[in-house]
């Protein structure tokens, strides 16, 4: 999936593509509490671009792709999240480097599929919550 995402054009890899396997942080008992159902990819990617730049690049591709921003309990200005069925993407945003020649930027990608992601529902609580 990251693959499919993708990153902007001229991106550097800070580090490589890492893969965890693990159970998820759910509450459930039973025979499913202990199997391993989630998958964690992460990756850090030095981007040319400011980071309004390359956080706009993220967001028309992820849009067009049907992902939706994912509404945080506390909104961060230090990621972006975004969801689509039961897949979770996090565009942390490391450092900033807009003086240098050409502007770039670092951002840490984060991309979680658990089984017992319910990102619809908690996306739209998260909002209802932060309107009252």
């Amino acid at each position: 999936m990251l693959e499919r995402i993708g990153v902007p054009p001229g991106s550097t890899v800070i580090s490589a593509v890492n893969r965890t396997i693990y159970s998820s942080g759910s509450t459930r008992r039973g025979m499913w509490s202990d199997t391993p159902c989630a998958v964690k990819w992460t990756s850090t990617w030095d981007v040319i671009g400011t980071e309004n730049e390359t956080l706009d690049w993220y967001r028309q591709r992820l849009l067009a792709d049907r992902w939706e921003l994912y509404n945080q309990r506390v909104p961060s200005k230090l990621q972006t999240l975004y969801w689509k069925d039961k897949w979770l993407l996090t565009i942390g945003h490391n450092v900033a480097f807009p003086m240098d020649h050409p502007p770039h930027a670092r951002f840490e990608l984060l991309l979680i599929w658990d089984y017992w992601h319910q990102l619809k529902q908690t996306s739209q609580d998260n909002a209802e919550r932060a309107s009252k």
